[in-house]
């Protein structure tokens, strides 16, 4: 007998990615359903949860997740990176925190079954029929039907469609080490690839190895077996040679790294969430925290549609705009790490890496969506929005008359406002990169707009503070001062 679950969402994939999105659609109070092949908890890597992460749990009411999940952390990383010699590098206020990933899911996916979620796991199989408002998705032997009028489709790498590397090709290689004894997270530059390793929860080591899967192949005459490769990357190694042996013989497994977007992943009543909708450098360790933020984006973004459809366009236009600016920040990012590394001046990986993947590209093989990732990539090298705090500018400029620069504009620009997108009034500059609507959580334009009620400059921060700490309305006075969006009124740069 079929059983129809009735939905207004359902996710497919009990991934970081489909389940934030699960608990915050919860939140917004819509019926939702998730389902995932497999059955949980799972073996799984990416265990290396970012200091944005904890932040995510807290706005989704889930703090209590991580107290429940095997961890390890630390504040202390190992690194031969900028030289061949090993070196401390110390996070004072932001712990690395490693996971045991099968119980991370599986503790997220109960917290989302608690609160409503219809989930199923461990079907035998996922076919969807229908269209955009409604959906028919039928799970396994059981019939089991779910009708829903959105999907959000966050299975994975294996399911992304029609993307653009954003970078060269990239292979990972890991195998767990039983019984190390070493407490800490190691990162090391090698030749032609770079190692990482970190201790984890259940006391074994987990190892892994990051390379251009065509220079594992270019072995003489042959390609070398995984573990050969790995076995004798880490011999020339300084913090891991002694592994060698033990890597020659461990089982190895390989996946797929290359850092990719995808071209649009917003279609008639589907989006596209986590590695099926783009995929970060592994060497930030960012992806579960990126998956998770883009989610919560994706969700804003529904939820404008759901409740006001007419803004459908709107919507849209911010969910891509966020997806390149993302992929953009974290390109121009990892393009200083690779640079700064030790053999970035001189070897084939390092070099292919150290500058930007899109500008390299002829023009005849410029995608339009590679061409907007690297607009957006220059843009981030100087981000406009960043506070810049106090400055010499400020301290002469405290009892001086100031306005508003004649060269700038006010122009619309979608914006995510509570738990909608909505369109608000950004300031437009030459001295900017891009339109900005907001500095450290401020609205700029009313707050500007104020201006004209003040003398001094002293006296419109004193009355920036009746709504704001008086540091912030420093840190904004400050910024629009270092970009000339306020001067005196005598003409000259405040």
């Amino acid at each position: 007998m079929n059983t129809v679950h009735e939905t207004d969402v359902a996710i497919l994939g009990a991934g970081p990615a489909g389940l934030a999105a699960a608990l915050r659609l919860r939140q917004l109070d819509y019926r939702v359903a998730l389902v995932d092949k497999a059955d949980l908890p799972r073996p799984n890597i990416g265990e290396s949860l970012t200091p944005g992460v904890p932040a995510i749990l807290a706005s989704l009411e889930a703090d209590d997740v991580l107290a429940q999940v095997p961890q390890r952390a630390t504040q202390r990383v190992l690194r031969c990176w900028e030289s061949t010699d090993a070196a401390w590098s110390v996070r004072e206020n932001a712990p690395h925190i490693i996971v045991d990933r099968s119980q991370w899911d599986l503790a997220l996916l109960e917290l989302a079954r608690s609160r409503g979620v219809h989930a199923l796991t461990g079907v035998a199989s996922v076919t969807i029929d229908g269209t955009a408002g409604a959906w028919w998705i039928e799970t396994g032997s059981a019939q089991h039907r779910i009708r829903a009028k959105w999907i959000l489709d966050a299975r994975g790498r294996r399911c992304a469609r029609d993307t653009v590397a954003l970078a060269p090709p990239l292979l990972a290689l890991w195998t767990d080490l039983p019984h190390t004894g070493v407490p800490e997270v190691r990162i090391e530059a090698a030749m032609d690839g770079w190692l990482w390793g970190a201790p984890l929860p259940n006391g074994a080591y987990r190892l892994m190895a990051f390379c251009d899967p065509r220079t594992r192949r270019a072995g003489p005459g042959r390609s070398p077996k995984p573990g050969e490769w790995l076995s004798a990357t880490v011999r020339r190694s300084q913090m891991f040679r002694t592994w060698a042996d033990d890597c020659q013989s461990a089982t190895i497994a390989t996946c797929g790294a290359t850092p990719y977007l995808r071209g649009d992943g917003w279609l008639p009543g589907c989006l596209t969430l986590g590695d099926a909708a783009f995929a970060v450098d592994p060497i930030s360790s960012s992806g579960v925290e990126k998956a998770m933020r883009y989610s919560l984006q994706a969700v804003a973004a529904l939820h404008t549609v759901m409740t006001e459809p007419g803004d459908a366009s709107m919507a849209h236009a911010f969910l891509q705009e966020r997806l390149i600016e993302t992929a953009a920040r974290h390109a121009q990012w990892t393009e200083r790490t690779y640079a700064g590394a030790w053999p970035a001046k001189s070897q084939p990986f390092w070099l292919d890496r150290s500058v930007s993947f899109t500008a390299q590209m002829r023009d005849d093989g410029f995608d339009p969506l590679r061409r907007r990732v690297e607009r957006a990539r220059v843009a981030a090298a100087s981000d406009p929005a960043t506070p810049v705090g106090d400055t010499p500018l400020l301290e002469t400029a405290l009892f001086r008359r100031v306005r508003v620069d004649n060269e700038l504009r006010l122009v619309d620009t979608p914006c995510l406002v509570d738990d909608r997108v909505r369109r608000r009034a950004a300031i437009s500059h030459p001295r900017l990169t891009r339109p900005v609507a907001f500095v450290d959580g401020v609205e700029l334009a009313p707050l500007l707009a104020s201006l004209r009620y003040v003398d001094h400059l002293h006296q419109w921060l004193d009355w920036c503070t009746y709504t704001m700490p008086r540091a912030q309305a420093l840190g904004v006075a400050g910024w629009l001062l270092h970009h000339g969006l306020i001067v005196a009124d005598d003409g000259a740069r405040a």
